[in-house]
């Protein structure tokens, strides 16, 4: 019995040992449904909105630069997930560990630049969006637009 007691033991530290560190999580996506004034998905078939009529840009040191390489998306800017007629945009958002609030800027075709802030909270070298706004008006990390 003191044996098996012991292996078992043993066998427990050497996963308890063995075990990595949780790995690194970068949390930073808002998603918006983008919906016209009638109700209807503006990123479903026939889209109003595609990856050739969206721009996203952020505030970097002052200045507006586009958004073309984001690290943690394989280099898009955003993806448009879901399944057909229930897409929605899935947006990586600027973080910077010097302030913990960014702006990320985005376009809709020819309509006005609108905002997206993002209040970032950093636990090592994790990071995770705490708080969003939309044009100033605080929103859940998921939430409906009209365009």
């Amino acid at each position: 019995m003191k044996t098996l007691n012991l292996s078992l033991l043993l066998v427990v530290l050497f996963f308890a040992m063995s075990c990595k560190k949780n790995a690194d999580v970068i949390d930073v996506q808002v998603g918006i449904s983008v919906l016209t004034a009638d109700g209807r998905n503006a990123l479903a078939a026939p889209a109003l909105y595609d990856a050739s009529n969206i721009s996203i840009y952020h505030i970097v040191n002052g200045q507006p630069q586009l958004y073309v390489t984001p690290a943690v998306n394989g280099g898009k800017p955003f993806d448009i997930t879901g399944s057909p007629g229930y897409e929605k945009l899935k947006i990586y958002l600027h973080f910077d560990r010097s302030t913990p609030t960014t702006l990320t800027l985005i376009k809709f075709g020819n309509s006005k630049m609108d905002t997206i802030s993002g209040e970032f909270r950093f636990v090592d070298s994790s990071v995770y969006l705490e708080k969003a706004w939309f044009n100033g008006v605080s929103k859940p990390k998921a939430f409906n637009i009209v365009r």
